[in-house]
Formats: C-alpha cells, sequence, structure tokens
C-alpha cells in the first residue's frame, strides 16, 4: 500500500504523488481510494486502492534505473514491424506496461523510424506521448522541470 506523499507512475498519464487516502461510500460498501495528482498533466485521478496494481500504479524508479533506461535510447532500433497498425498495437501495448525502459525504447525505435520514413500522425502522437511518460518519472525522479526532463530525452536520441 502507499503512503501520502510517494511518487508513483500511472501507465499512460505519468508520475504523480499521492495526496490523499480517500474512504468513499461505494454501494453502500467502505472502500479506500488513492489521489493522485499527475502535474505534467495536470490533473487529478482518484483510484481504488484495491485496483492499483491491476491498473499498473508501480513506484517510480531511481535515478539510477532512469538512467539505464535513458542510455537505452542510445542503442539501434529493434527490429519492428512494417505494417504501422501492427507496431502501432505492439508500441501501445509497451506504452499500458508503463516500464520506463520498453517505454524509451518506443521513443527510440519511432525517432530513428522517423529518419527513414515519415510516422503516421498516430505515431507521430504516439512519440509525443511518450517523452512525456519518460519526462513526467524524471521530472519527480531527479528533481527537473519538465523542459530540462524534456532535453534529457532528446539529448540521447542518436
Amino acid at each position: 500500500m502507499f503512503s501520502i506523499g510517494d511518487k508513483v507512475v500511472y501507465p499512460l498519464h505519468g508520475a504523480g504523488v499521492i495526496t490523499d487516502i480517500l474512504e468513499m461510500d461505494i454501494f453502500g460498501d467502505d472502500e479506500l481510494f488513492y489521489q493522485m495528482e499527475i502535474a505534467s498533466e495536470k490533473m487529478e485521478i482518484t483510484v481504488p486502492v484495491a485496483k492499483a496494481k491491476e491498473f499498473g500504479i508501480r513506484p517510480i524508479n531511481s535515478r539510477e534505473s532512469l538512467n539505464k533506461g535513458l542510455a537505452s535510447m542510445e542503442d539501434e532500433m529493434d527490429k519492428m514491424d512494417k505494417d504501422w497498425n501492427r507496431r502501432y498495437e505492439k508500441n501501445m501495448d509497451i506504452l499500458r506496461s508503463g516500464n520506463f525502459y520498453k517505454v524509451a525504447s518506443v521513443v527510440r525505435n519511432l525517432t530513428q523510424l522517423d529518419k527513414t520514413k515519415p510516422l503516421s500522425s498516430g505515431e507521430r502522437q504516439m512519440l509525443k506521448q511518450s517523452k512525456r511518460f519518460l519526462a513526467s518519472e524524471i521530472v519527480l525522479a531527479c528533481d527537473k522541470t519538465k523542459e530540462e526532463a524534456l532535453e534529457t530525452i532528446e539529448k540521447r536520441l542518436v
């Protein structure tokens, strides 16, 4: 169970802070909910404590783990499906996982693919979303601004 003040990651939304643990009456049953502030998206999310693991909510990574993920963006592009629909679905599954290292590989692969042929509008949006996701975790783990975090990502891309 997380505590108020814990820094966590919610896949597809980014990193945030548990601001409260609320008890709410849901159809006659008292249930606990995490109230989270996702700073990069300027939103508050309420998530049932009992479903936090199912939703993929996890503690933020250490600086060392983030640096390993960022370093992986300097690697060669993975072999990717030529069919953009299948590629898009595979990448969406990775984004839903909330795994920093794997999302960094999506950023790397789409960035390098864009150099050889233009990305579809959906993949361009996915690349932007993936960078924002990575940046949100860097902001909380490394005490950087959003702009500094995005700059850190861009510097790692070959």
